[in-house]
């Protein structure tokens, strides 16, 4: 059972010739999960998280096509737990993020970026149970450390950069370039505890890095009064990719905890790597008919196994066309066919490590 509660103020204010623009917010979300079928109304895990995000930036009037904006936002976070079982440790974080981003038009090309810097601050508390299950002191020498505290900070920044050009009346291009990043949840650093929604035993790595990605992706587009087509060129690399992976037990069999296989959050790097040479494609053409859906999208793919449970997001190259046409004379969208192809590879990726 989740209750949620979400509580916002929104300000626009003139300052000289721009707007400065701020958001306020509280949210309080009450989870509950209930395990017990003898006693259905005796939740196990109660998380009860308070949130306060904010955002405040100031937008510079347009001069001869160019604009900029710049701000700082973020969120404060307070987590605890109300129940009789702990699946994450009680913890505190608190973001701040300073952005600026700039966009210039120069004839028949449209440029915008944008730079980002973050900081996370986590922090966690230990946490001690009597035999019993109960709370207790690090002082009682029944008690058993169920979590470990710990305070860290993740730094990263992001950015992006891209233009696009409309090269006549039909024809348009588009070039992006992004760097991302991402902090380690709290559950991917200090979970020790059954995952009721996976049923699987998790436990985390306080040793995770935050994720960086690089992405590049390219379109090129037509457009006319009956038809219009879209290519598209995509490639991501991520370096600390965050995953969980299945915790070997005796004999090659699964790690059992609680009555529930354990997987252990761990990271690799996932790099596109002569990707051409194993592209994997997959095409459909539907027969044209009025009542067809304007895109019918297959995929055909190809991995390797490295003995990991890396999830498709981890990276991928993909080329993808899509075309609708209405049929001349008829009503206005009329859609009678599509084509579809696209084509995943992924590329030879470095074996991570077991946990242990």
């Amino acid at each position: 059972m989740v209750n949620h509660y979400k509580a916002v103020w929104n300000n626009n204010i003139l300052i000289g010739s721009g707007t400065l623009k701020t958001t306020l917010g509280y949210q309080q979300n009450r989870r509950q999960e209930f395990g017990d079928i003898l006693n259905p109304t005796n939740y196990g895990l109660y998380f009860q998280l308070h949130t306060i995000n904010y955002d405040i930036h100031y937008l510079l009037p347009q001069n001869n096509g160019f604009g900029i904006s710049f701000g700082v936002n973020g969120m404060y976070q307070n987590s605890l737990n109300l129940g009789s079982e702990y699946l994450v440790p009680e913890y505190r974080l608190f973001d701040i993020g300073g952005f600026v981003i700039a966009k210039k038009k120069i004839g028949n090309i449209d440029i915008s970026g944008g730079l980002r810097i973050d900081n996370r601050s986590e922090t966690a508390d230990a946490l001690y149970l009597k035999p019993s299950g109960e709370k207790t002191t690090a002082t009682d020498i029944t008690s058993i450390q169920r979590f470990a505290g710990f305070a860290t900070d993740f730094p990263g920044f992001s950015g992006s950069v891209g233009a696009s050009y409309q090269i006549n009346e039909y024809w348009n291009t588009k070039l992006n370039f992004s760097k991302g990043f991402r902090s380690p949840s709290i559950n991917e650093l200090s979970s020790n505890g059954v995952h009721e929604g996976t049923i699987r035993y998790e436990i985390g790595n306080p040793n995770l890095k935050p994720e960086s990605s690089l992405q590049i992706d390219y379109e090129l587009g037509f457009e006319s009064e009956h038809i219009s087509s879209k290519l598209n060129l995509f490639m991501n690399s991520i370096n600390n990719y965050i995953f969980s992976s299945k915790l070997p037990g005796k004999n090659n069999n699964d790690s059992i905890i609680d009555n529930s296989p354990a997987f252990k959050f761990t990271s690799g790097n996932a790099r596109i790597m002569d990707g051409v040479k194993r592209l994997a494609p997959a095409i459909v053409i539907p027969v044209f008919q009025p009542d067809w859906p304007s895109e019918a999208p297959v995929q055909l793919k190809h991995s390797r196994d490295h003995g990991m449970s890396l999830p498709e997001r981890a990276v991928s190259l993909v080329v993808r066309a899509r075309a609708r046409a209405s049929r001349a004379g008829g009503p206005a969208g009329e859609k009678v066919g599509a084509v579809f192809i696209r084509t995943v590879t992924f590329p030879e990726i470095p074996a991570v490590g077991k946990s242990v």
